[in-house]
Parts: structure tokens; C-alpha cells; sequence
């Protein structure tokens, strides 16, 4: 793949987690700005897709993206190729509609509640302090993908709401705590609710009954809003921003940050 608009030309970006549409639109669009770029893929077969589709300046590793390990894993294999970490990318989970807290349709509660801020929140929160320190040296940027519950209850369920409000405040707190040397963002990407046949993508646990929402069939009409995002300082917003990207791109929820 040849670099159409190097725009990125000497950026290395670290991408965690996706689906194969997800992180193929991503990669596509990092790699066509210049982009040297690490993925760490959960799923083997994600991998040898991703691998198979991307052989230029792409280095795919497999493993459990938001776990110490695997994230050390993708810390060191990109420093090692491109000497530093200019972007971290984490596509994390989002969760079945329906789902409600209360009521004779809420989830078995406890265990449930805890599985699912494990893999909303508390995934992005172990992502970012194995890789604050890279970030730091390097003056970069977190950048975590959120749903429109993130903005808007009730997109998604009730339970999808409350891990992507947790998100959301997530991304204005590390935004205050890695100020000034890091920028953080979060993405808020449109999605369609789970096939009527129940396809869609799997958790980490294998006996897990909740699944993931799919993405809209086509991510490459917002991929590009991480790309955006990338921008030389006076082109991009603050730090703290959750941006929305459904076919266009507006700023939502706007965290002034005098140190930014």
C-alpha cells in the first residue's frame, strides 16, 4: 500500500482491539496517511485477516488487548519498529441493547455489572497506565472509542448507557491527570443493534451471553474522524473532547484544559 497523503509520515500508532470492518477501515486510513502502525488483534483469526490485508509498514500481534501482558507485548514491538508511540487507538467493547438495570429484564446483576465495566471502563483504564509512560516521552495522544450512549441515554440499553457514560467520564479524567503531556479523546461511533440471527462480535468469555452490538457496514465513513483527530495542535480540539462521528464530525461535551 502506497501513502497517498503522508499526513502522518513518521507517526506510529498503536491500535488495540476491533472487528475485522473496524480495524481494517482504521488501518486502512492510518496506513493511506503514512502511519507506521501496531495492532494488537484479540481474536487469531482477526490477526491472520489483518495480517493477510495489510502487509506494509502494519505489524499485527494477537493476544487480549487491554491485559498487562499483551499490552507490554504491543508497547515494545512498536517502540522497537518505529522508536516511538505517537497514538494509541483502543476500539473496546460495546454492549447488547435491552440490557436493563432494573426490573424483571435486568441482567444477574452483580457479576454482570462488574463483567461489563471490566471490559468498558476498567479495560481503557488498564490500556492507559501501561501506556501513559510511552505516550509521555512521546508528547501523544489516547484516543478511546465510545457509542452515542456515551452522549445521549438510553442508545443501546441501559446497561450499554451506563459503561459508556463511565467512558465518557473517563476520557475528561485521564484528559485532567495526563495534562499537558497527553491528549485525550473520545470517539463516539454509530452502531446497529445485534442480528436477529445473534451474530456478532464475541467478549472475551466464551460463555458470555452478552454480546457486542455490530458497527455500521461501513466504517470508512467515520474512520477517518481518528485521523482527524491527529492533527498538528492548532488544527484539532482540546483535550478532553468526545467527538461524535456519524458521517460528519461535531464536538460534544468540550473540556477547556489551560495546560492543553
Amino acid at each position: 500500500m502506497r501513502s497517498r497523503c503522508p499526513r502522518l509520515r513518521n507517526h506510529s500508532v498503536l491500535l488495540l482491539g476491533g472487528d475485522t470492518r473496524t480495524a481494517g477501515a482504521l488501518i486502512e486510513v492510518l496506513a493511506t496517511a503514512g502511519a507506521g502502525i501496531t495492532v494488537i488483534a484479540p481474536y487469531p483469526d482477526l490477526a491472520r485477516e489483518l495480517h493477510d490485508a495489510f502487509t506494509l509498514n502494519v505489524t499485527v500481534l494477537t493476544g487480549d488487548p487491554w491485559q498487562q501482558s499483551a499490552l507490554h507485548q504491543g508497547c515494545n514491538a512498536a517502540c522497537a519498529r518505529h522508536g516511538k508511540i505517537d497514538a494509541v487507538i483502543a476500539v473496546g467493547c460495546a454492549f447488547d441493547e435491552g440490557i436493563a438495570l432494573l426490573g424483571a429484564h435486568a441482567a444477574s446483576n452483580g457479576a454482570t455489572l462488574m463483567q461489563v465495566m471490566d471490559l468498558g471502563p476498567g479495560a481503557y483504564l488498564r490500556a492507559a497506565r501501561v501506556l501513559a509512560p510511552t505516550l509521555r516521552t512521546s508528547a501523544g495522544c489516547l484516543i478511546l472509542t465510545l457509542t452515542a450512549a456515551a452522549l445521549t441515554p438510553g442508545r443501546g440499553g441501559d446497561m450499554n448507557t451506563l459503561v459508556q457514560q463511565a467512558n465518557a467520564a473517563l476520557v475528561r479524567q485521564l484528559a485532567l491527570e495526563l495534562a499537558p503531556d497527553v491528549r485525550v479523546y473520545g470517539v463516539c461511533v454509530p452502531m446497529l443493534p445485534r442480528a436477529a440471527d445473534g451474530s456478532a462480535m464475541a467478549l472475551r468469555q466464551p460463555d458470555s451471553d452478552i454480546t457486542a452490538p455490530h458497527y455500521l457496514p461501513d466504517p470508512t465513513a467515520w474512520a477517518a474522524t481518528y485521523l482527524e483527530l491527529l492533527d498538528p495542535p492548532d488544527q484539532r480540539p482540546a483535550s478532553g473532547s468526545i467527538v461524535t462521528a456519524a458521517g460528519s464530525t461535531t464536538i460534544a461535551g468540550l473540556v477547556t484544559l489551560a495546560t492543553v
